[in-house]
C-alpha cells in the first residue's frame, strides 16, 4: 500500500502544507505481494475535514482513474473501492482533492484489507496537515504567472506578422 500525492499535472507533491484552493491528486497503489488471488478487497481513503473530494461523477472531474472496480462509494469526507487482485498485481486508484478549508486537520491513515481474509492488510499512519490563506502577495504573483504563461501560449499558436505596404 503506497500513496502519492501529485498536483494537476503530475509533479510530486507534499501534502503537509497546502495553499487553499489547491486541486491536487492523491494516488493510491495498492500491490497483493501474496502467491494466491485476493477478492474483495477494500480500500478505505477517509480525507481530512479541510479537503474536499471532487467527484467525477457529479463534476465531471477527470483523475485518470482508468481502474476497473467492483463497487466505489464516494461520500463527503471518504471513499471506499472494493476490488480484486491476482497474484503481483497492482491497482492505482486517483482521486481530486481540492485543500477548502482553512486550518490544521488530521489525515487519517489509509487501510486495504482482504474483507474474508483479516490476515491480507495493509495500513498507513496518519499526520496532521495544515490549509493555509494565499498572501495578497502570492496571489498577485500567482495572477501575473498565469497572464505570462496565457500569452506565451498565445504567441506560440498564432503569431503576428505586420505587412508593410509600398505606401510606407
Amino acid at each position: 500500500l503506497n500513496v502519492t500525492y501529485t498536483d494537476t499535472k503530475g509533479n510530486v507533491i507534499q501534502v503537509d502544507q497546502l495553499k487553499q484552493g489547491k486541486d491536487f491528486i492523491a494516488n493510491i497503489t495498492v500491490t497483493n505481494k501474496s502467491d494466491r488471488k485476493l477478492d474483495n478487497i477494500a480500500l478505505s481513503h477517509i480525507v481530512p475535514s479541510g479537503w474536499e473530494i471532487h467527484n467525477a461523477r457529479f463534476d465531471g472531474a477527470n483523475t485518470k482513474n482508468k481502474v476497473k472496480l467492483d463497487y466505489q462509494d464516494i461520500r463527503d469526507d471518504r471513499i471506499y473501492s472494493y476490488f480484486a487482485l491476482k497474484p503481483g498485481e497492482q491497482k492505482t486508484i486517483s482521486t481530486l482533492l481540492n485543500a477548502a478549508y482553512l486550518g490544521t486537520h488530521y489525515l487519517p491513515g489509509i487501510s486495504a484489507e482482504a474483507m474474508y481474509d483479516a490476515t491480507k492488510n495493509a495500513r498507513l499512519k496518519g499526520q496532521w496537515v495544515k490549509v493555509v490563506k494565499i498572501l495578497s502577495k502570492e496571489k498577485k504573483d500567482e495572477k501575473e504567472q498565469g497572464k505570462k504563461e496565457e500569452e506565451e501560449e498565445t504567441s506560440e499558436e498564432d503569431p503576428v506578422v505586420e505587412e508593410k505596404t509600398e505606401d510606407e
